[in-house]
């Protein structure tokens, strides 16, 4: 099971050649991947 904080997605997405998307999959390979929920007070 990998959490994966708000700010890898942003460097994901933000990341035009590609190579953060394939450290990413690596880490995650065949894993659970959990997202969080922030919520303000």
């Amino acid at each position: 099971m990998v959490l994966i904080d708000t700010s890898v997605w942003i460097s994901v997405f933000r990341d035009r050649t590609g190579q953060v998307r394939q450290k990413l999959e690596t880490l995650i390979d065949d894993r659970e991947v959990l997202l969080t929920c922030f919520k303000g007070v």
